[in-house]
């Protein structure tokens, strides 16, 4: 849930080179998981 406020964006600046690595990462083990469910309906 993103706060829209100046404190919120501050904080999301600083944060910002770790939110994207863990989005990142959790981007790739949902697209591994989509695969592997299709690979199993298949």
């Amino acid at each position: 849930m993103l706060r829209y406020t100046e404190a919120g964006k501050a904080e999301e600046t600083a944060r910002g080179t770790y939110d994207h690595v863990y989005w990142g990462a959790w981007l790739d083990l949902t697209r591994q998981h989509e695969r592997e469910k299709h690979r199993v309906a298949s």
